[in-house]
């Protein structure tokens, strides 16, 4: 596809997945950034404008997972100032069509629209679908009264692999179970179909991107970034937690009892956030003819290798895998399964899912890009970088 001028926008760009399609669309145009525009949807924060967020994340990333030389990174500052419009709003607010914001924007031509922003929420509450409720669903319906009044080719609705509800075996990607683990996972199929209706009602092609769990960048420097440390990475916490509360040094060992329930045989499929970029940036880009796509991993990841790379990550001993619910839990164990277990225990103790590929097979052949496994020293790779960064979450 080529194009003199190539329009881009995206809400959720401060987000993990939102950020790194930002990034992506920068790196593949860097030799002609004149050519990107972005238009960003978000909200400014008690600590930063929408725009500082936004500047922020390219001038201090883009430089690395661009690698650009000092003349890139001048091309970076005047992409900055040049080439980027705003647009301030709150998600979960309702919008007046003749918002002057809208008037701004409306006779610019966007190529692909990036609907990435979203809570993730996998607890399964009355507080937490309420939530998830008013972001997700209703967020997305206020959107829609924005984009009535632009100039839209493609919408691309950001969803998820387990949108397919509790499933086991190959999964294909506009598959359904109808029958969720959580709030999260039911709004999100939810909203896929009402995204696709409504596309399809006013002329827009709509695509939706099925990733599955998202984990830290595994191609692109630094490796290992992530600025959201949930799902896998929250066990991996609690441990880390557990360790740091006995005051134990790092580099020493800590001895604790606790039963950790995995199925047997059991897998995840996680798929490193440049990768995921990397794909979703070629189907778009080819213009394929799928309307749902699984952006996954082409392996799953054994719950034995995630397993036996923690605890080789964190230096910890005692601590045993186990297919059934313990009995008598000490003190560390039912915090665990109160805080942790009962969010992540679903996905851990299912039978594996296989997410197919097939209708996207030729774009992963053509793009010649290798997803990285997520081995034991991939796997050893995520953790140190998240033990670095003390498991603590970056909001930009």
């Amino acid at each position: 596809m080529n194009r003199n001028e190539l329009c881009v926008a995206i809400t959720g760009a401060t987000g993990l997945l939102g950020r790194t399609i930002l990034l992506e669309f920068i790196k593949r145009n860097i030799s002609d950034l004149s050519r990107l525009k972005l238009i960003i949807f978000g909200r400014s924060t008690n600590d930063a404008a929408l725009s500082d967020r936004i500047h922020h994340i390219i001038l201090n990333q883009a430089p690395t997972y661009c690698k650009t030389d000092a003349e890139g990174q001048d091309k970076l500052r005047s992409f900055c100032n040049t080439n980027i419009s705003f647009f301030d709003w709150d998600l979960n607010s309702p919008i007046d069509p003749m918002d002057e914001r809208i008037r701004k924007i409306k006779h610019k031509r966007i190529h692909f629209f990036f609907h990435a922003a979203a809570l993730t929420d996998l607890r399964n509450s009355p507080n937490a679908e309420s939530k998830i409720f008013t972001s997700n669903y209703l967020g997305t319906k206020n959107m829609f009264s924005i984009i009535s009044h632009l100039q839209v080719d493609e919408f691309n609705y950001i969803s998820t692999a387990y949108a397919s509800g509790s499933i086991s075996g190959n999964v294909y990607p506009n598959q359904s179970s109808g029958n969720f683990r959580n709030p999260y996972e039911r709004y999100k199929r939810t909203t896929e179909l009402m995204t696709k209706d409504y596309c399809h009602n006013i002329g827009i092609k709509y695509r939706c991107l099925r990733p599955s769990i998202i984990c830290g960048q595994l191609i692109e420097e630094p490796i290992g970034y992530t600025n959201k440390f949930d799902v896998f990475y929250a066990t991996v916490a609690y441990l880390h937690k557990l360790k740091s509360k006995a005051k134990i040094p790092k580099n020493e060992y800590f001895t604790t009892s606790l039963r950790l329930r995995f199925g047997k045989n059991g897998s995840l499929n996680i798929v490193p956030v440049d990768y995921a970029a990397k794909i979703i940036y070629e189907i778009c880009m080819n213009d394929h003819a799928s309307e749902s796509c699984h952006i996954v991993n082409p392996v799953n990841t054994n719950h034995t290798v995630c397993f036996k790379s923690t605890l080789s990550a964190l230096k910890i001993n005692g601590i045993k895998m186990v297919s059934k619910m313990p009995s008598n839990l000490n003190l560390s164990e039912k915090a665990y399964y109160k805080y942790v277990g009962k969010v992540f225990d679903p996905y851990v103790n299912c039978g594996p899912l296989y997410f197919s590929t097939e209708n996207i097979n030729d774009i992963l052949i053509k793009s010649e890009i290798q997803c990285p496994r997520i081995s034991c020293n991939n796997f050893l790779k995520l953790l140190n970088f998240a033990r670095d960064m003390g498991f603590r979450n970056r909001r930009t």
